[in-house]
């Protein structure tokens, strides 16, 4: 995406599903509808895409991979964007927002296994059989995804003890009106090179997570 011309607009869209997305999945079940995916994709006008998934990042890697296989000289630009449901209810409706984690796609910075480390460590509300808490990487069936969350306090506890560049800003966005939420965990994942540059990184007002 490098060029000489200085400012280029660029189109963006940082949730996006994958034929493989645990769930709210609208693609339609057929053989090759990875092929249509990807062509689509390559096709588009947009530039840069998140893809999402619910409490995993399996959807990013699956793409990954066949996306490379498919255009290996492809300009277009993936991140790994994981959704979360909070157990936190914050809206006027009382109802649970979800949020969304959005991760470096430089594998030197953030690879896959240190996005799998932080899916093992990152605490579900729901329980085993033991009452033992169950973590996103043990979540299978469907019914486990529709009913998992996350707590605000186990996502940062889990988001800390991975290293990430200190150079990205780690943005995290929410659907919904819970916009305590979101500036609240963006403030306290501020602390970066280039926190001046994003007022909503901003540490003012918030703990720290060091």
């Amino acid at each position: 995406m490098n060029s000489n011309r200085g400012s280029i607009w660029r189109r963006w869209d940082l949730h996006l599903h994958t034929p493989d997305t645990k769930l709210s999945n609208a693609y339609k079940d057929s053989r090759d509808i990875w092929i249509k995916y990807i062509k689509y994709l390559e096709e588009s006008d947009v530039q840069v895409f998140g893809i999402t998934d619910y409490f995993s990042a399996d959807g990013y890697f699956s793409l990954i991979d066949r996306y490379k296989t498919e255009f290996p000289n492809s300009e277009k630009v993936f991140f790994p964007n994981i959704e979360f449901r909070l157990v936190e209810a914050m809206s006027k409706n009382n109802s649970n927002p979800n949020i969304h984690v959005i991760f470096d796609n430089d594998p030197s910075h953030c690879s896959k296994v240190k996005i799998e480390m932080f899916l093992s460590r990152l605490n579900t509300s729901a329980v085993d059989g033991s009452g033992v808490r169950i973590t996103c990487s043990e979540l299978q069936s469907q019914a486990d995804f529709e009913s998992a969350s996350v707590s605000l306090d186990d996502l940062k506890a889990a988001l800390k003890n991975i290293p990430l560049n200190p150079e990205l800003a780690v943005i995290i966005g929410n659907k919904g009106s819970c916009k305590s939420a979101l500036v609240d965990i963006i403030g306290l994942l501020g602390e970066s090179a280039q926190e001046a540059y994003f007022s909503f990184l901003s540490n003012k007002g918030t703990p720290s997570l060091s």
